[in-house]
């Protein structure tokens, strides 16, 4: 049984949660702000995230998801310009955006949304990190040798040749994956990533996904489909996308979506030109209320 102090950190530490995501999602996908109520219970988590100890960072989720039923992530806010600083899992910039837009489709904790100005975007960024995640899902089948080969390449059009060789149609077994989720990950990256590179909208629940591109409501339903679609998207998005990608020597590439150049190091997916921080008196950044 839990002693006074351990139920009062449990509950310190739900109130630390933020929910986020579609409204009818079937996960309970949340963040796990990372202050003072926080650090009663994982004391040793600033020093996890400062030394990049991953494994220890993913142990602080699964602790988490345990406890609360959850998908967690980690973040960390800056409480002066009430933007994500830091996020464990994925992008911050992403992160933050997506917090901010559907903060009021759940029930929190919190009276406000903490975070309180949008990030400007890393299209490139985005891009190839929705390519690498398609990827993977085919590490496991027939293709796998092409398949790891290819995302270890640093030549980001021999990961496109790659992915573009891929018969989904022909592929039966994922390996511990399943196919309806693997197909509503892709059908949902695809319309996430072609709304931001090439209408500079910001897609975050499957409501939008299906608006946008009406065509996947299925496949981001979950309800099973053949891959027949999806593999013609895939190499229509591909050969859209191809002009703005350049490679460069050494491990790194130039992104020149919309008129804006990302240099990125490919093997860390890190952006070695980053957007300059964005302050919320900038006239451009749009405020919540």
């Amino acid at each position: 049984m839990l002693n006074y102090n351990q139920k009062m950190n449990r509950q310190l530490l739900k109130n630390q949660l933020i929910r986020h995501g579609s409204e009818n999602s079937l996960d309970k996908d949340a963040f796990l702000l990372i202050n003072e109520y926080t650090l009663q219970s994982f004391p040793n988590i600033l020093n996890d995230i400062k030394n990049s100890k991953k494994n220890e960072l993913h142990q602080v989720c699964h602790e988490v998801d345990s406890i609360f039923g959850v998908n967690s992530n980690l973040i960390i806010l800056n409480e002066k310009n009430k933007t994500l600083d830091w996020s464990f899992k994925g992008v911050v910039d992403e992160t933050n955006n997506a917090l901010y837009h559907t903060f009021d489709l759940h029930e929190q904790s919190f009276d406000a949304c903490p975070v309180e100005y949008l990030l400007p975007r890393n299209q490139g960024l985005k891009f190839l990190r929705t390519i690498r995640g398609i990827l993977s899902y085919f590490s496991r089948t027939e293709y796998r040798e092409m398949v790891k080969t290819a995302l270890h390449d640093i030549n980001v059009h021999h990961k496109l040749d790659a992915l573009q060789k891929i018969d989904i149609s022909l592929i039966d077994d994922f390996g511990k994956n399943n196919k309806t989720e693997i197909f509503k990950f892709i059908a949902f990256q695809l319309a996430q990533t072609s709304a931001l590179i090439f209408d500079q909208k910001e897609l975050f629940t499957k409501n939008s996904a299906i608006e946008y591109q009406p065509s996947f409501e299925q496949y981001i339903l979950r309800n099973p489909q053949d891959g027949s679609l999806l593999q013609m998207e895939i190499n229509h998005f591909i050969e859209k996308c191809r002009p703005f990608v350049h490679v460069m020597e050494g491990n790194m590439a130039k992104f020149s979506f919309n008129q804006k150049e990302e240099i990125i190091l490919i093997k860390e997916e890190k952006l070695i030109q980053p957007n300059p921080l964005v302050l919320p008196t900038h006239k451009n950044v749009k405020k919540r209320f």
